[in-house]
């Protein structure tokens, strides 16, 4: 008879983004590629539960593609579509996967500059905003597909420094929109 696996904290860790952790829907900035990975591998250990079997990356890419995109939502930011924000989880994770399965043995030099370089670009915004354009005045989106003038400096902020915090609701711009929607329908 097999012994049951112990879990301890050396077993759930990642070697290159630490201990596994949720993003919250009330994170205060939009999650970056590390947030994304620490938040996979947290829904990942979750759904496992105490079974032996791993769950399908679809089904841990979607919950995680509804949390990223609930804290986009919260920035007022448009969004890509379910489907291509969890392809990108996806095409991601084997980014990672191929970036982890030689950890096993021994590390190189060349190894660790490939795992230091990797760590070091997961730093990066997990942009899945629908405007991809760099100068908001050239911008030639579609209007649904434009980010909000208000939410462009955050944007911005959050693809370089990031600094900016999201807020809390803007109570006047809120009622602006809410007005110009009713107009729209009526």
């Amino acid at each position: 008879m097999a012994k049951p696996l112990v879990k301890t904290r050396s077993n759930l860790s990642c070697p290159i983004f630490g201990s596994a952790k949720d993003i919250l829907p009330e994170e205060n900035q939009l999650p970056s590629y590390e947030d994304l990975m620490k938040c996979y591998l947290s829904v990942r250990l979750e759904l496992k539960g105490d079974s032996s079997k791993q769950p399908a990356n679809a089904t841990v890419a979607n919950i995680v593609a509804s949390k990223v995109e609930h804290v986009w939502k919260r920035a007022s930011l448009p969004t890509l579509s379910r489907e291509r924000i969890i392809k990108l989880i996806l095409a991601y994770n084997l980014k990672y996967q191929n970036i982890i399965k030689p950890i096993k043995g021994k590390i190189s030099k060349f190894l660790q500059a490939k795992l230091n370089n990797f760590h070091k670009d997961s730093n990066k915004l997990f942009d899945i905003s629908t405007c991809k354009c760099l100068d908001l005045e050239r911008c030639s989106c579609e209007k649904e597909r434009k980010v909000p003038k208000a939410e462009w400096s955050f944007l911005q902020d959050q693809k370089s420094h990031r600094k900016m915090k999201i807020g809390g609701v803007d109570e006047i711009l809120t009622k602006q929109i809410q007005k110009r929607e009713e107009r729209k329908w009526s």
